[in-house]
């Protein structure tokens, strides 16, 4: 499976979906991870740690929803995310994140 960690955009967000030591045993188990380029940089954990582990970085945002199959994130997925995700929905991709769910209005 294609994993995609994208760099989080919510404002006082500095965590990351996965940390480079969970990248090395997703690659272990044979998936392949993506990183957007900076992700990490936030809480401490940089690109070169990343590509240690056995990730490829990628440049932006466009391009990691375009490639993973499922998306890691820490928080709800943005406006532009959900429209990103929702291009690959069809083809089986999806995304994990923890939802706030009192932040939907249900009317």
């Amino acid at each position: 499976m294609i994993i995609g960690i994208p760099k989080e955009r919510k404002i006082d967000e500095y965590r990351v979906g996965i940390t480079p030591e969970g990248v090395g045993m997703l690659v272990g188990d044979g998936h392949h991870v993506l990183v957007e380029q900076s992700a990490g940089n936030g809480s401490g954990m940089f690109d070169h740690q990343y590509v240690t582990a056995g990730a490829s970085i990628v440049p932006s945002e466009k391009q990691l929803f375009e490639q993973a199959e499922m998306v890691v994130k820490v928080k709800e997925p943005t406006l532009a995310e959900s429209i990103l995700s929702r291009k690959r929905t069809w083809q089986g991709a999806y995304t994990l994140s923890r939802m706030v769910i009192a932040a939907y209005r249900t009317e």
